[in-house]
């Protein structure tokens, strides 16, 4: 009778739902799974930045918060998995846009900065917006800023490992 009824009990314990908050071995990641993963990104192979080190990116899959086309090539990728994914241009940030390269004198910068080619500023816009603008080149009394998001017009390489998925 006491075997039969440690079987029961077993039994029961193995049809009980994993309690909330933790985490189910096993899943894959799908729209509404919460997944933390390590990236490095290459652009024209070269090495630009990488989360090792550092805390793991975490977001919502589905939620719109990283780049949606990496977001989708992740779909189905499970904890240890690895991938290396190409975003092209058009699905990160867009195409460079000539219209967001603006000359502007150098009275507007703050006065005690010597304007340097990449260095970047955020400026203030007519709607009162503040937008990061990229120098790309001092003239005597102007400078030239690329308003554009510094990833506008590269295709973008992403080596990610998925560090969990809940």
């Amino acid at each position: 009778m006491l075997n039969k009824l440690c079987r029961f009990f077993i039994f029961l314990l193995l049809l009980a739902p994993v309690p909330y908050g933790q985490a189910a071995e096993g899943l894959a990641i799908s729209n509404g799974r919460t997944v933390k993963f390590h990236y490095k990104l290459y652009i024209n192979e070269q090495f630009v930045d990488s989360t090792e080190g550092k805390e793991p990116v975490q977001y919502v899959q589905g939620e719109g918060t990283i780049i949606p086309s990496l977001a989708r090539q992740m779909l189905g990728l499970m904890a240890g998995d690895k991938k290396i994914i190409l975003v092209k241009a058009e699905d990160a940030y867009g195409a460079a846009n000539v219209a967001a390269m603006r000359e502007i004198p150098k009275t507007l910068l703050p006065p005690d900065v010597e304007p340097k080619e990449g260095q970047v500023f955020r400026f203030q816009m007519e709607n009162g917006s503040q937008l990061p603008g990229t120098i790309w080149k001092v003239g005597e009394d102007t400078v030239f800023v690329n308003l554009n998001h510094p990833l506008a017009g590269q295709d973008l390489t992403f080596e990610v490992k998925i560090i969990s998925v809940e």
